[in-house]
């Protein structure tokens, strides 16, 4: 054999050595134990050095309003229509409602909110639930979506 035969087989047999002592160890690594399911936990993820997109979809029968919980004023989520927002700054929370009369009086609809992300562009359908819903969307400086 010449010697770059006899170099090539000593790689290939120290990795291998080196990938068995370790694929055992990470496959015996139990999960976390931990993890309670809750509003705590992110819903989804995007990254926060790149620019980020929100499309914000109203997918319920009524027209709603939203806005951003900061200096912005509310506007309109038209039924079936859907509104984006490019290059956002982080951290983000965008809050959906129903402006009608009767929301505040305890009779209002219940909002559910499906979460997608597809390269760095979060997608919100908002869809009306029977169960206790939500009202905002919480993206943070790490990145990480909640839902409120």
């Amino acid at each position: 054999m010449r010697w770059q035969d006899w170099t090539k087989l000593l790689c290939l047999a120290g990795t291998s050595l080196f990938v068995s002592s370790i694929v055992p160890v990470v496959a015996q690594t139990p999960r976390a134990r931990t993890y309670q399911p809750g509003y705590w936990q992110p819903r989804a993820r995007i990254n926060p050095k790149m620019p980020v997109t929100v499309i914000l979809e109203n997918q319920t029968e009524m027209p709603l309003k939203y806005n951003f919980l900061d200096d912005r004023a509310e506007a309109d989520l038209i039924v079936g229509d859907q509104v984006q927002f490019s290059r956002v700054t982080l951290p983000m929370n965008i809050a959906v409602y129903d402006p009608s009369p009767k929301a505040g009086a305890g009779d209002e609809v219940n909002l559910s909110y499906v979460v997608s992300v597809n390269q760095n562009v979060v997608t919100v359908l908002v869809q009306p639930t029977q169960e206790e819903g939500y009202r905002v969307v919480n993206i943070g400086r790490t990145g990480a979506i909640y839902l409120y």
